[in-house]
């Protein structure tokens, strides 16, 4: 966690901002991949991609957000083929172009175009220092081959770009975390991202609206009894590898969450500040909740979805109770209460709680 991703965090803390912190744009609904943490993969009926004058059509929407972050994800983001034209709208709209990507699709050509285009951020899914596990859990041999080649790629063209990596963390790659940080760093990312996986069970996304995507992957990626030692230690090599927020989030979980999969979460901040848009330009409250619609940037500004009944609504009832899905949100750094969050910052610092 950077000092200004921190600042936007604090800054979300209290009462509603009166505007997002950060927007996120779903620029394609297909993947190249079979990742077996995620269902986007999955044929659906009407997945598509952004095409150009919608999503600039969305950004005169924004209108006033300027300097706000610009996240843009999938599915798969670069299976989108005008992906560099997005970027160069959305940097030249006053936003700050953040891409999410699985990386296999990122060659020399692109990596050149996205950094012309304006590109700041760039995170890359990374899942395994040994090619057999990151293939294994993306679900295509070559996977992690044209991830590390995209990584190289992207920090060859130099102009200030961000590079991380981003590792789905589960008991199939927890004891490669140490060499994971590692890899990505001599192929040029500057940081790495843990994030433990989110386990979510079918039963619970049975609220109006829930979606179904990340439900029943079955209990095989988490962590049994007997090798909760195993993953302290494992985390302990990455963090004097790399130090970094995200392992110290990793160190503090309870023996429960990393079993049962299910976070200690007690509010829902994460839709108060970050603004999430569909590829048909629906506004929606999250992943777990992508069929809920709060209104279109299409033909709204987003000033009315903000301030919109229905998500004053949404954000009425995450206030009086958490739906059950919230427990296994993917989220859930966002939703750290203080006394959580300064453990994870004497772990950062102290490297001890």
């Amino acid at each position: 966690m950077s000092w200004a991703s921190l600042a936007r965090w604090l800054r979300g803390r209290g009462r509603q901002p009166s505007r997002p912190l950060a927007v996120s744009v779903d620029v394609s609904d297909r993947c190249n991949l079979r990742c077996s943490a995620c269902a986007a993969w999955r044929p659906a009926p009407a997945a598509t991609v952004m095409a150009p004058e919608a999503f600039r059509h969305i950004l005169r929407n924004l209108g006033g957000l300027r300097g706000r972050p610009l996240d843009l994800i999938g599915a798969e983001p670069a299976v989108n083929p005008a992906l560099p034209e997005l970027v160069a709208a959305a940097s030249q709209a006053g936003l700050l172009p953040r891409l999410f990507t699985n990386g296999t699709l990122v060659d020399a050509a692109l990596a050149r175009a996205l950094v012309r285009a304006g590109l700041r951020q760039v995170t890359l899914s990374l899942d395994g220092s040994q090619a057999s596990t990151h293939d294994a859990l993306r679900g295509v041999a070559g996977a992690q081959s044209r991830t590390l080649t995209a990584i190289r790629a992207l920090a060859e063209q130099g102009g200030g770009l961000e590079i991380s990596t981003f590792t789905v963390v589960s008991r199939h790659n927890f004891r490669e975390l140490a060499d994971i940080a590692l890899l990505a760093r001599s192929h040029g990312a500057q940081r790495s991202a843990f994030h433990w996986i989110s386990e979510v069970p079918a039963a619970v996304c049975h609220a109006p609206g829930a979606s179904a995507q990340y439900a029943a992957r079955g209990p095989s990626a988490l962590l049994e009894a007997g090798e909760l030692d195993e993953f302290r230690a494992a985390v302990g090599r990455a963090s004097r590898a790399a130090p970094a927020a995200s392992l110290a989030l990793l160190s503090r979980w309870e023996p429960d969450t990393l079993v049962s999969g299910r976070f200690p979460v007690k509010s829902c901040r994460y839709t108060g500040i970050t603004l999430s848009v569909a590829s048909d330009g629906r506004v929606y409250p999250c992943s777990h909740f992508a069929e809920t619609r709060w209104g279109s940037l299409l033909d709204s500004r987003w000033q009315d979805v903000w301030r919109s009944r229905e998500r004053e609504a949404f954000r009425a009832r995450l206030r009086a109770e958490l739906w059950p899905v919230c427990s296994y949100c993917c989220h859930h750094v966002h939703n750290l209460t203080l006394p959580q969050l300064a453990r994870v910052a004497v772990r950062r610092v102290f490297g001890r709680w």
